[in-house]
C-alpha cells in the first residue's frame, strides 16, 4: 500500500523523475521522464550509463553529481532525440539520504522546455526584425531617391536617342537594371516587415486549391502537370488564410521555375497525430494516390496527443545538391537567374509564426519535397 502511494506521487508529478543509486542503477523512472527521453521497456535496476547511452552528458552531469557539494539547479541541457532534432531540458539535481543521514542516491527532475525555448526565440526574432525591418526602410528611402533620379534621366536620354535615330539599347539596359534593384528593395522590405497574424478558422482545402489554380495560370505552368492530393479533416483549421494561401503558391512556384516549365508537381495534405514516437500517418496517404481529381488520403486524429497538419510540395525536377541544400531558406540566396531568394525564405518565416516547421529533402535527378507541418491548436 505505501509502496503504491510513493509510486502514485512519482507518476502524478508535472515533471520528470528518475532516480538511481550510488552505483549508479536505476531505482525508478516515471512515465514522463520515459516519453522525455525516449525509455523503452523496464529499466529498474539497469545501470544509467546504459539505459542514457543516447543521452551520454545528462549521463555525464549525473554520474559527476556524486562528488559535488552543491548539486545543479534550474540548469538546462541539449539532448537529441531519436529523430536527431534537438531538446532543451530544465533540470535540478537532488540527494536521497536516509534516515541515518547517508547518501542513498540521487534524483533528477527534469521537464522539457523545447517550446518554450522556440517561443523565447522567436520573441528575440521578431524583436531583431523590427530593428532590421526600420534600418531596411531607411535605406531603402535613400536608396530609392537616387535610383528615381538614374530612371528619370535615363528616359530622357532615350527619347534623345530615339530622336535622334540612335540605338537605345544601352539606356534600356540602365532601366532593366533600375527595375531589377527596385524589385530587391521591395523584397527586402517584405521580407523584414513586422508580420502580425489574424487567425481565423479556415478550409485549408480551399487554401490550397485557390494557390494550385494561381499557380497554373503562372506563364511558365502550361507544360506542368498539377496535382492535388487533400482529403477530410483538415478544416476548420486556425491560421492566417491569405498568409499560408501564399506559402503554398511560393512553394508551387519554385517547384514549376525548378523544372524549367516541364514536369509534375504534387500537392498533398493530410491529418496526424504527433506524439514521442512521431506522426501517425495512414498507410494509404503515405503510398498516394495517383492520377487527376481529389483523392481521400487522411488518417483520423487519434483522440490523444497533438494534431497536425501536413502539406507536401513535391516535384520531378533536377533536385537540389546536398551542399547547397541548408541554404534554400536563406533570406536573398537563389540559384536562378532571374528572382530575389525571397520566396522560400517568406515561407519558413510565416510557417513558424504558425507554430509549424518546414523541411525540404532532395536528391539530385529525382525531384525534391518540401514539408509543411502545423499544429491544429494554432499559434
Amino acid at each position: 500500500m505505501r509502496d503504491d502511494f510513493h509510486r502514485g506521487i512519482v507518476e502524478g508529478m508535472s515533471c520528470g523523475v528518475l532516480t538511481s543509486d550510488t552505483e549508479g542503477r536505476i531505482l525508478t523512472v516515471n512515465e514522463l521522464a520515459r516519453q522525455i527521453l525516449e525509455i523503452d521497456g523496464t529499466v529498474e535496476g539497469r545501470s544509467c550509463g546504459e539505459v542514457l547511452q543516447h543521452h551520454a552528458r545528462l549521463w555525464e552531469v549525473m554520474r559527476g553529481s556524486f562528488g559535488l557539494s552543491t548539486l545543479p539547479s534550474r540548469a538546462e541541457l541539449e539532448l537529441r532525440t531519436r529523430d536527431d532534432r534537438g531538446r532543451t531540458i530544465g533540470f535540478s539535481i537532488s540527494r536521497i539520504r536516509g534516515s541515518d543521514g547517508a547518501e542513498l542516491g540521487l534524483a533528477l527532475f527534469f521537464k522539457d522546455l523545447t517550446q518554450v525555448e522556440k517561443q523565447e526565440e522567436q520573441e528575440r526574432l521578431r524583436d531583431r526584425l523590427v530593428v532590421l525591418g526600420e534600418m531596411a526602410a531607411q535605406m531603402a528611402h535613400e536608396i530609392r531617391n537616387p535610383i528615381a533620379s538614374i530612371d528619370v534621366t535615363a528616359q530622357l536620354v532615350r527619347r534623345r536617342l530615339i530622336s535622334a535615330g540612335a540605338s537605345a539599347e544601352p539606356v534600356d539596359r540602365i532601366s532593366r537594371e533600375v527595375g531589377r534593384i527596385e524589385r530587391t528593395i521591395a523584397s527586402c522590405l517584405e521580407y523584414v516587415r513586422p508580420v502580425s497574424l489574424t487567425l481565423r478558422p479556415q478550409s485549408l482545402p480551399r487554401l490550397l486549391e485557390q494557390a494550385l489554380e494561381e499557380a497554373r495560370r503562372h506563364e511558365k505552368a502550361g507544360g506542368v502537370l498539377l496535382e492535388l492530393d487533400c482529403g477530410s479533416g483538415l478544416d476548420p483549421f486556425p491560421c492566417d488564410g491569405p498568409m499560408l494561401r501564399q506559402v503554398f503558391y511560393n512553394l508551387l512556384l519554385n517547384s514549376i521555375e525548378a523544372m524549367g516549365g516541364k514536369g509534375r508537381v504534387r500537392l498533398r495534405a493530410w491529418a496526424a497525430e504527433s506524439s514521442g514516437a512521431g506522426a501517425v500517418i495512414d498507410e494509404a496517404c503515405v503510398n498516394g494516390a495517383s492520377g487527376a481529381g481529389t483523392a481521400v488520403c487522411l488518417a483520423p486524429r487519434a483522440p490523444n496527443g497533438e494534431s497536425y497538419a501536413f502539406i507536401q510540395v513535391s516535384d520531378t525536377g533536377p533536385g537540389i545538391p546536398e551542399a547547397l541544400r541548408d541554404r534554400v531558406f536563406l533570406p536573398f540566396y537563389t540559384t536562378k537567374t532571374k528572382g530575389t531568394g525571397i520566396g522560400l525564405a517568406m515561407a519558413r518565416k510565416i510557417a513558424e509564426l504558425h507554430r509549424g516547421v518546414i523541411d525540404v529533402s532532395s536528391k539530385p535527378g529525382e525531384g525534391t519535397t518540401f514539408t509543411i507541418k502545423l499544429p491544429f491548436a494554432g499559434v
